[in-house]
């Protein structure tokens, strides 16, 4: 089964890890504020006109593997 998702924002991976993404229906109204490798900021507007920012955040779960 295939999600048809009409909008993306995301920051491709390096070689063979990372990459970050989001996809989403178009009745959602959303605008990529900013993305990197580390982190979305997304402002959404809802149907009601309510707007506000999402933060979807990744890091590395192995401590020794961060880099600063």
């Amino acid at each position: 089964r295939s999600i048809s998702l009409e909008s993306y924002c995301g920051f491709d991976s390096r070689g063979s890890s990372g990459g970050l993404g989001l996809g989403w229906k178009s009745l959602i109204k959303m605008d990529c504020i900013h993305c990197c490798s580390n982190y979305l900021i997304m402002l959404v507007k809802e149907v009601d006109g309510l707007l506000w920012y999402l933060c979807l955040v990744y890091g590395e779960p192995q401590l020794n593997k961060r880099t600063e």
